[in-house]
């Protein structure tokens, strides 16, 4: 819209009212006319009623002589006048008069009269010995006509100004309105039109498809924004959920969905309840508000979970936002695992080394006092002293072995073995043991070679055969077997139960603790047997029943 518009309503506006003011000029000059000329019809009816009834010409006189503006004319046959009233018209000659009345009998007609200087019209009706004629000014029938053209001219001349002037008014509020609006726009499209134009529409029109398409631009690069901010998210191998200050979920990755098995439109804008994560979620969301952080560990699925919330501002979110809290979460199970198998590690090795260092001092202790005096007590006093100290170095050199292999801190380097060879040497250096318990040792040997550290092959085989001689029965057998695939160690010693087979890898974990200390074992044996198959990529089986005996098969492919 601009002024041209205005202009244009103001004339259409106009135009319509006059068109109503015509129309009812017409409609109200045609039914005064009507009605005059009924009225004229009904007066020549009435004095024409009363001269058949022989009613004096004074009596007819009186009765319409108060009739404002009404001229009665009775005439005989020669258009000679025998009655006026309200008549001050000079009349024509006889002859004129005769013809005027003949010509216009039981007809109107307008005719102007020269001595009152203004239009009559007139009705003649004819008498039995004469005529009638009866008339009105025809300024008294169109009066209200003109009146009604007269001020209604007025009026719409008022209206159209008044319109005018509203609608101008409207229209410079709206622009002013509008240019402001606008304004704002451009500051946020980077526009600068000049829109102190008086026309300002076209400006503003053009102003507005601009900042529509800048914004368009600006809210695709917002979508644009948003997908790779969810990618980047749900592509993190962590949760990561923000709440808002309303305690809602305002933001969720797929990482956190699939763990917590949820979806994303029944938590968003949802309170955090529907996260499931129980009391310890809102004890850390209290914490969070209050101290700026927290954290917990949860349970989910039978894996642990570690929990860090954050407050955060959430600006970035939401303008008007307040401050929420943020919250990442991930897998630590591996972790609390490994912290448990080191409090065990340290609780284990501290047991196992306080033992013989116990034995160690007590017997040293009643050496230094005396309390041993006899030669045989402390002969077998020096003996248990020795053997305890054998057993501690043991276990260190065992702990310390488990430490390299498990952080594969190992400075020497992998050389060719031929396993045939070593595990012959191996088992020869058993020998005595073997012999001591009637072992049958049957060796079914492949020539195989592999690429290792000596050391490591030489504790991945002497560990297992150590066992299986240890645990044997007395003239017991051992079977070991090498292809090229696998080594086999058998043999038929007291067995494993099935409920200790996932654990016997453990740290210091025994079977039997009370025999297996007694034949001087430290528990690693068997962790160290784990630690090298996983950094040679090994595979090691275990079948074992009690009282049967145990197999272990090591895969050299896995």
């Amino acid at each position: 819209m601009n002024k041209k518009n205005v202009l244009f309503d103001v004339l259409f506006v106009f135009f319509l009212t006059f068109i109503l003011l015509i129309v009812s000029f017409s409609t109200s000059f045609s039914l005064s006319n009507t009605e005059a000329r009924n009225d004229l019809k009904a007066y020549a009816n009435e004095v024409s009623l009363s001269i058949n009834e022989n009613e004096s010409f004074d009596s007819i006189k009186n009765s319409y002589s108060n009739v404002h503006d009404l001229r009665i004319t009775v005439f005989d046959e020669k258009a000679e006048v025998l009655l006026e009233i309200n008549n001050d018209e000079i009349e024509p000659a006889q002859e004129d008069r005769l013809s005027e009345l003949e010509n216009n009998l039981n007809s109107y007609y307008y005719k102007d009269s020269i001595t009152l200087g203004y239009s009559v019209l007139y009705y003649v009706q004819e008498l039995n010995n004469g005529f009638i004629r009866v008339g009105l000014p025809r300024s008294n029938i169109e009066k209200t006509s003109f009146d009604i053209l007269i001020y209604g001219s007025v009026v719409i001349v008022g209206v159209v100004l008044v319109y005018g002037f509203i609608k101008y008014r409207i229209y410079k509020k709206t622009v002013s309105r509008l240019k402001e609006n606008v304004e704002s726009l451009e500051e946020i499209a980077g526009l600068n039109y000049d829109l102190s134009s008086d026309d300002g529409y076209k400006i503003i029109n053009r102003t507005l498809a601009q900042t529509s398409n800048v914004i368009k631009e600006q809210i695709e690069k917002l979508k644009s924004e948003k997908v790779k901010t969810e990618y980047i998210l749900d592509a993190i191998e962590e949760g990561f959920i923000v709440i808002d200050g309303d305690n809602k979920c305002a933001l969720i990755n797929k990482f956190a969905l699939t763990k917590l098995n949820l979806k994303r439109e029944n938590v968003l804008n949802q309170n955090y309840h529907v996260l499931a994560l129980g009391d310890e979620l809102n004890n850390g969301v209290l914490q969070a508000f209050r101290y700026n952080s927290s954290g917990f560990d949860k349970e989910i699925n039978g894996a642990i979970y570690r929990f860090l919330l954050t407050k955060i501002d959430l600006r970035w979110l939401e303008k008007s936002a307040k401050s929420g809290i943020g919250i990442i979460f991930f897998n630590v199970t591996q972790e609390r695992l490994n912290e448990r198998i080191r409090r065990e590690f340290f609780q284990n090795a501290s047991h196992e080394l306080k033992t013989p260092l116990t034995t160690i001092i007590g017997y040293e202790e009643m050496l230094q006092n005396g309390l041993i005096d006899e030669p045989n007590e402390i002969q077998r006093a020096r003996e248990a002293v020795i053997k305890e100290s054998k057993r501690m170095e043991s276990v260190i050199e065992d702990m310390l072995a488990l430490s390299s292999l498990e952080y594969n801190m190992s400075n020497e380097k992998k050389v060719e073995i031929d396993v045939k060879s070593a595990i012959k040497d191996i088992v020869s250096s058993f020998d005595y043991l073997i012999n001591e318990h009637k072992i049958k040792c049957k060796v079914i040997l492949t020539d195989l070679t592999l690429k290792m550290i000596p050391k490591d092959f030489d504790r991945l085989v002497r560990n297992i055969l150590s066992n299986a001689i240890k645990y044997n029965k007395e003239s017991g057998e051992i079977k070991i077997r090498l292809t090229k695939e696998y080594l086999s160690i058998k043999d038929t010693g007291i067995g494993i139960d099935s409920k200790d087979i996932n654990r016997i890898f453990e740290r210091f974990y025994r079977v039997d603790k009370g025999r297996s200390r007694e034949k001087g074992g430290t528990g690693l044996g068997l962790a160290i047997v784990k630690h090298i198959c996983l950094n040679y990529g090994f595979k090691i089986e275990v079948n074992s029943r009690i009282m049967e005996g145990t197999e272990f098969k090591i895969y050299f492919n896995n």
